[in-house]
């Protein structure tokens, strides 16, 4: 551990880089994801329609 501290001490710069162009790659990549990666989030429903014959017929 110490030594990676020792790496990002010695060389901010590259250390910075790098991280600029993973984070500039991840945005990239997430913004050319297909809308079916996605889940559906929308809330599920059930319906139930019944018809009594005769029940209301006088």
């Amino acid at each position: 551990m110490l030594r990676f501290f020792t790496l990002i001490l010695k060389w901010p710069k590259t250390i910075l880089a790098i991280v600029g162009i993973l984070a500039v790659m991840g945005w990239h990549v997430s913004k050319n994801l297909s809308v079916d990666v996605f889940p559906d989030i929308s809330v599920p429903r059930i319906v139930i329609q019944t018809e009594a014959g005769g029940a209301f017929s006088r």
